[in-house]
């Protein structure tokens, strides 16, 4: 018997826009679940409800637990997990049901482009065999939990990218090309967007000199979106943390962007490249992060660790 929990954001782009689609869905797989399987819909309209939904999960056992929505919903959840399951518990198996603006968490674990959350959803109620792949995700001062951190450029990328008009894909890709036409260009866009800002890095206890980064990022998943996967040695070595952060002028930057996108390393000595267990930041003035996709407002400083072990479903 498998004890069921699905989480799904009402709330989440995909939702909003098609807001009978996800009872749809459940129908269907209703009708199709195995008889000796149980299924409970969450339906959380906030972090507090959220939290509280996990709670119930751990209580009961959950045996697999669907997380219906776009990166934010993942990343939210994941948090909650961590705050409730933290090292102590494996956490329940996890299947992400594409329902989101960004799809991006979903694709890096294993669920395919033409994969639908109707497919696999039927799939793990009928018992059917399915795919699994191991990922860690990364724990953010002991209080929130994803896959893609970021602070320099990301951060005010990502600010820029939820003002005015509303968040999409076309939104994103079409802000990726100005930035990096600002960049060959050296105009003021990309110029404030790489602004270069000094701070300290510890790798695993070993401190590094410190420096003024224009792009700064790290993750335990190779693909940052739109199949660009700066984070290549994650594809060899899922159980740790990869880090890539830039000393260079936006230009230099773009330059690397061939080897970025195609997952190979860039070898220039004004980038610094490296895997480990745990990253400690330590900032000259408050700075803005992000993780999946969620800006944060400023730290003084952040510690970012590897998490536990997470088995994932797929098709």
């Amino acid at each position: 018997m498998a004890n069921i929990h699905i989480i799904t954001n009402p709330l989440s782009g995909h939702n909003r826009k098609h807001p009978t689609r996800f009872d749809a869905m459940l129908v269907k797989a209703t009708q199709k679940c195995h008889p000796n399987n149980s299924i409970t819909v969450h339906k959380p309209r906030g972090l507090d409800v959220l939290l509280e939904t996990v709670q119930q999960i751990y209580r009961e056992q959950g045996d697999i637990l669907c997380i219906h929505g776009g990166d934010g919903t993942v990343h939210q959840a994941f948090t909650a997990l961590w705050q409730v399951y933290g090292t102590h518990t494996p956490y329940p198996q996890i299947a992400i049901l594409k329902g989101g603006t960004m799809n991006n968490i979903a694709r890096n674990v294993g669920v395919g482009f033409w994969s639908t959350a109707s497919q696999l959803l039927e799939a793990i109620t009928s018992q059917q065999n399915l795919s699994t792949c191991i990922r860690h995700p990364l724990v953010v001062n002991d209080t929130r939990s994803g896959f893609i951190y970021g602070n320099v450029a990301l951060a005010p990328f990502l600010q820029d990218y939820y003002t005015g008009s509303p968040p999409s894909p076309a939104k994103g890709f079409w802000m990726f090309c100005k930035t990096v036409f600002s960049a060959i260009f050296n105009t003021a866009y990309a110029q404030r967007i790489l602004a270069p800002t000094p701070f300290q890095m510890v790798i695993d206890d070993q401190p590094l000199p410190k420096d003024a980064y224009t792009m700064l990022g790290l993750s335990t998943v190779a693909d940052l979106g739109f199949y660009f996967r700066p984070f290549y040695n994650t594809l060899q070595d899922p159980t740790s943390l990869q880090l890539i952060a830039m000393t260079c002028s936006p230009l230099n930057i773009v330059k690397v962007l061939p080897h970025l996108w195609f997952a190979k390393p860039t070898r220039k000595p004004y980038i610094t490249d490296k895997i480990g267990k745990k990253v400690h930041f330590l900032y000259d003035t408050p700075q803005v992060s992000t993780m999946d996709g969620d800006v944060y407002p400023p730290q003084n400083e952040e510690t970012i660790c590897v998490g536990p072990a997470v088995t994932f479903l797929h098709l």
